[in-house]
């Protein structure tokens, strides 16, 4: 995803290059190319000056990293959204009704114990 088209849909002020494209959401010290990162405690101030990221979220008053920057009001918010839109979430397992289902269709036909190993404790 391209940096300006992350910053419009997080609500963030650019400050960089907006062609980037970022791909990945990392820690701050395990950020690389292709990563946006977050900062919000000075703590970690030495971390933000040495992030390889491609850019980085923060708030609004927090010092200037040396990648570019999505600054915000609310960097916690703004990181949250980003997670939600990079990290896949989980596929709900198929309900055991359509499991059965969809074994009954076999049930003619030889499959060698193929949907009994696949489904093992699933009732029919």
């Amino acid at each position: 995803m391209k940096l300006t088209d992350l910053a419009e849909r997080l609500g963030c002020r650019l400050e960089g290059d907006g062609t980037l494209d970022v791909q990945r959401v990392a820690g701050l010290e395990h950020a690389g190319p292709g990563d946006i990162t977050f900062f919000t405690n000075p703590k970690y101030a030495g971390a933000l000056r040495r992030t390889r990221a491609s850019a980085v979220i923060l708030g609004d008053e927090a010092p200037a990293a040396s990648c570019a920057m999505l600054r915000t009001n609310d960097p916690y918010l703004a990181f949250a959204n980003a997670l939600a839109l990079f990290v896949a979430s989980p596929q709900p397992a198929p309900a055991p009704r359509r499991l059965c289902a969809a074994m009954s269709l076999f049930e003619n036909y030889r499959t060698d114990g193929f949907f009994d190993e696949m489904f093992a404790g699933v009732v029919r």
